[in-house]
């Protein structure tokens, strides 16, 4: 009989009151074949009421609640919640729902069937240069997306792979992994030294591609390319040449 797995979900959350509940709802409501979940939330300490919406689940037994005194940055909330990872594997989920926990599915085939240990979900269904459409801003959009381009043959060089979305949230490992790497990036640039670092263990990704809905700066986008752009540079030469 093919022994069953339990995945852990880190979900970091700052400030996504309007898609929080509509998240965790989703994870619970997900049923996958010989996959059990292991929902870890990091709230930290949001002023729109995410924090409320987070009390909610204290009592769910199919969560692990961890409330922050404050938000550090996306990266350390990623970092606090691996403390607490008891699965077989392990994936990290936005609540921001431009990624939708249905990708899981296939995400994990590879992993069930042991075809590979380390499996990326790809955000380029519809092509590199349409991946980040934002509705407020067709010029960002297209910044995002050539900058994406250049980023990604540096990281290729650099490490000698090739990968079409090193980027993306949708990173799923082995969990024993947690206990031999070291993090240290606290914002954004934490996805990049995620990546660079399973690499430099050995680990060769499998990547498949998920369906995608890249929200807009009107909708509380984050991240700011002018400053994580450059730190995304930084941090593949330095997570390389350590």
């Amino acid at each position: 009989m093919k022994k069953n797995i339990l995945l852990s979900v880190v979900v970091p959350a700052y400030n996504e009151k309007k898609t929080f509940l509509i998240l965790v709802k989703k994870l619970l409501k997900l049923k996958i074949k010989r996959v059990k979940l292991e929902i870890i939330i990091v709230e930290s300490n949001s002023n729109d009421g995410t924090r409320d919406d987070a009390l909610k689940f204290k009592d769910n037994k199919n969560i692990k609640l961890i409330l922050q005194p404050k938000s550090n940055g996306k990266g350390n909330a990623v970092i606090e919640g691996f403390k607490h990872v008891t699965g077989d594997y392990v994936i990290i989920q936005d609540s921001d729902l431009e990624y939708d926990p249905s990708n899981f599915q296939a995400m994990l085939k590879p992993v069930l069937n042991k075809e590979a240990m380390f499996v990326i979900g790809s955000r380029t269904k519809k092509g590199i240069l349409r991946m980040r459409n934002f509705k407020d801003s067709k010029i960002l959009s297209i910044i995002f997306n050539l900058l994406h381009i250049v980023l990604t043959t540096f990281f290729n060089i650099v490490y000698q792979k090739f990968i079409l979305d090193p980027w993306t949230c949708y990173r799923l490992f082995p969990a024993n992994l947690l206990k031999k790497i070291k993090f240290e990036s606290q914002g954004f640039e934490f996805d990049t030294e995620l990546i660079c670092k399973l690499i430099r263990h050995g680990l060769n990704p499998k990547e498949i591609p998920i369906d995608y809905s890249s929200r807009s700066f009107e909708d509380g986008k984050k991240i700011n390319v002018f400053i994580d752009g450059p730190k995304a540079l930084i941090a593949i030469l330095k997570y390389r040449l350590k």
